[in-house]
């Protein structure tokens, strides 16, 4: 992918994205900067659309790995929830 093409990829991954590294090369014969791998942090409330993102990634051609965790809320001495339990999904896409 083009480096000028980083920024319209990042917006079609849509608002559950929270953090994206992309790893960019020099190709020698254009001079040009390309983007070669992404790692990418999705943060979803409910494990169904977490679930849905990994299959989303799986079936993309570049998929180079994925994994799922959970965290767990926080409540407050009253037992408010403060902080709700998140699945945080990170991909890595070969571009």
């Amino acid at each position: 992918m083009k480096l000028q093409d980083l920024l319209t990829y990042i917006e079609e991954l849509g608002e559950n994205l929270m953090e994206i590294t992309p790893k960019i090369k020099r190709d020698e014969d254009t001079g040009g900067f390309y983007v070669t791998i992404t790692s990418e942090k999705f943060i979803y409330e409910d494990e169904h659309g977490a679930d849905e993102k990994i299959d989303e990634v799986r079936r993309n051609p570049g998929f180079a790995s994925s994994s799922k965790a959970y965290k767990a809320g926080k409540m407050n001495k009253a037992g408010e929830v403060t902080k709700p339990e998140t699945y945080v999904v990170k991909v890595k896409i070969n571009q």
